[in-house]
């Protein structure tokens, strides 16, 4: 059973592995794609969908340099910065799914952390960790579970994570996951980053299609985020403005790859052009990210000895994650 909360506290292109199981990316300024299939097309239909990159169409084409993947790639952390553990090392996990509606509203969304403690000196084996007070807006929607050893939080009072009994120690050497969070609701105001997506038919059989992000949760730092638009059969976009895309075979959609979104650069728009006039084709459109913080701003503000009040050096890596997140 869940316990409620009482109170609410430069833009660089990737470079094209060689691996054909990875399609290339493009950075494109603009050209006009017609009803009728220019040669980028034709290409790409004798090629089954494999394509070459470009800078400009209205040059030849410019093959991008390959480079091999680095380890931040491979690694499931993608390109989120690397913490440096201390003896006293707190990791905070969340995963987000979130099906939002193309009109504006959610139609499902869930939140689910984890707040993991590893001790590598029996020295600070002995501890109590104090919650920083939320920033974010989630408040009593929130549902924390402790671990059955932790006292639960004193309503009214700091959150305070420590050992029921106070002569015992936690484990040294292996991670305890010591605190669980759930929020289960349809508040648009608690989804991390908002997709607009803006088919427009137009007369001569094609479509103009805008799609705008904008980061709505202050708490985090979005990296790798990839977001992936379907397209109609058979048909290619034209890109108008820059940014850098590329185009996935297997699932024959335009995937829009940003490195970073942060507060200070919170939002950004992707405009092309492609065959075909049906609107709904351009769904469901994909989000994926890690990212750095917390959605419902869990963090840490010290650590202290349980029996006193000297304070502990520790360490804190907080990671969010994307399940399911969709615009239906």
């Amino acid at each position: 059973r869940y316990e409620a909360q009482d109170t609410p506290a430069a833009r660089t292109a990737s470079p094209a592995p060689a691996a054909a199981s990875r399609p290339p990316q493009f950075k494109t300024g603009g050209m006009k794609l017609g009803s009728k299939k220019t040669r980028q097309a034709e290409l790409l239909d004798a090629l089954g969908g494999e394509v070459l990159a470009v800078e400009e169409m209205s040059s030849p084409p410019t093959p991008v340099p390959v480079e091999p993947p680095t380890l931040a790639q491979k690694d499931a952390r993608g390109s989120l910065p690397v913490v440096a553990s201390e003896s006293v090392h707190v990791v905070i996990k969340e995963t987000i799914s979130v099906h939002l509606m193309r009109e504006g509203g959610v139609k499902s969304m869930e939140l689910k952390g984890d707040m993991n403690l590893q001790v590598s000196d029996p020295a600070n084996a002995h501890i109590k960790l104090a919650l920083a007070p939320f920033t974010s807006g989630f408040g009593s929607d929130l549902q924390f579970k402790q671990h059955p050893n932790v006292a639960k939080f004193i309503p009214g009072q700091e959150k305070i994570v420590v050992l029921k009994d106070p002569s015992r120690a936690f484990p040294v050497g292996q991670a305890l996951a010591v605190l669980k969070w759930r929020y289960a609701g349809q508040d648009e105001s608690y989804i991390p980053i908002s997709i607009n997506c803006w088919p427009s038919p137009s007369n001569d059989g094609t479509c103009e299609v805008n799609i705008e992000y904008e980061l709505e949760n202050e708490n985090i730092t979005l990296y790798d985020v990839t977001i992936s638009i379907p397209l109609p059969p058979g048909s290619y976009p034209t890109v108008s403005n820059e940014s850098v895309w590329s185009l996935n075979p297997s699932t024959h959609s335009l995937d829009w790859t940003i490195p970073q979104i942060s507060p200070e650069e919170r939002s950004g728009t992707l405009e092309f052009t492609v065959g075909g006039d049906d609107v709904g084709a351009f769904f469901p459109v994909k989000v994926s990210f890690v990212a750095q913080g917390s959605l419902a701003g869990i963090g840490i503000t010290s650590v202290t000895r349980a029996n006193g009040g000297e304070e502990v050096v520790f360490s804190c890596d907080a990671v969010v994650s994307t399940d399911d997140y969709l615009v239906l």
